[in-house]
């Protein structure tokens, strides 16, 4: 656990117009985190952070969150299984807020106010990693292994899958000598 805590002023400004803006006055972070010998892991964080000032003299006001994330594997030699959920108790809060003045069509003055990006909302996501062992066949050399990885990510209905396999040229590597024996999965 991180706890922070402040009280950020400008220095030199009338007491009262000296609020730095948006500066956090609190925050804190944290989380458990657990992990066993069959493979399972997993760890429940958070993130909080205080109102704040959102203009010098701190008329507005950026509305602080507690955000709660969630994250579950299971591994083994051949493959990692993971669920990912950020947002856990789907709470509306705001990401990045700034104090604006903005005018619409039919305002004679503009106006100071909050504008700011929403914070994400619950998200699951599932996925799936796969361990390959590449072989290759020398002719000088005895064989050698390259490990690589496949990705399968779940996502909604939808399947969505990619392979992110190095690039690899054994004729440059090896000046011609090797060549691509076959591959071998842990399976």
């Amino acid at each position: 656990m991180d706890l922070n805590t402040a009280k950020p002023r400008a220095i030199g400004e009338l007491e009262g117009q000296n609020f730095l803006p948006l500066a956090p006055t609190f925050t804190t972070v944290g989380g458990l985190s657990l992990q066993n010998k069959s493979g399972f892991s997993g760890s429940l964080r958070y993130r909080y952070i205080g109102d704040r000032p959102a203009n010098a003299d701190n008329t507005i006001i950026a509305k602080g969150y507690f955000v709660n994330d969630l994250q579950a594997n299971y591994s083994q030699k051949c493959y990692n299984l993971g669920l990912s959920i950020q947002n856990i108790f789907n709470v509306r809060w705001k990401e990045t807020q700034f104090a604006t003045n903005s005018r619409l069509k039919n305002e004679t003055e503009p106006v100071e106010e909050i504008h700011f990006t929403p914070g994400t909302p619950f998200f699951a996501r599932l996925s799936l990693t796969l361990f390959f062992k590449i072989y290759l066949e020398m002719k000088s050399e005895p064989k050698k292994a390259t490990n690589f990885v496949a990705f399968f990510l779940l996502k909604s209905s939808s399947i969505s899958s990619a392979v992110f396999l190095p690039w690899f040229d054994p004729h440059r590597v090896f000046g011609g000598r090797g060549r691509l024996f076959g591959w071998r999965s842990f399976f």
